[in-house]
C-alpha cells in the first residue's frame, strides 16, 4: 500500500493554502505531471512481489487511468482502480500473477 506524492508541481500555486501546511513539498508533488513517483514504485514492483502478490496505490483526481497503464507497462495483471465514496477513481490495484 502506497500514498505516494501525486501532485504536479505546476498546481502548487492553485491549491488551498490548507494543503501543503503540515506536509513537506516532498511528500505531496511529484514531477512528470505528478506520476513519477508511480513510474519509479511500478517499475521496481515486480522484482520485489511475491507471485500473486498486490500492490494498492492511492492515486490523485483524474490520475486512474494513467497509473493503470503504467501498472500493464511494468508487467503487473489484474490491474483495476477503485472508487472513494464520491466516486472518484483514487486508488489502483495491480498483482503479479500467479507463475
Amino acid at each position: 500500500v502506497s500514498n505516494p506524492p501525486y501532485i504536479d508541481w505546476a498546481e502548487r500555486d492553485e491549491l488551498m493554502p490548507e494543503v501543503g501546511r503540515f506536509e513537506p513539498p516532498e511528500a505531496l508533488f511529484a514531477d512528470t505531471g505528478g506520476l513519477a513517483a508511480y513510474h519509479a514504485i511500478l517499475a521496481d514492483a515486480p522484482d520485489w512481489l511475491k507471485h500473486g502478490g498486490v500492490i494498492a496505490l492511492e492515486v490523485g483526481a483524474g490520475q486512474a487511468e494513467a497509473v493503470m497503464k503504467i501498472a500493464l507497462q511494468a508487467g503487473l495483471t489484474e490491474v483495476t482502480s477503485r472508487a472513494d465514496t464520491l466516486g472518484h477513481q483514487r486508488v489502483v490495484v495491480a498483482k503479479k500473477a500467479i507463475e
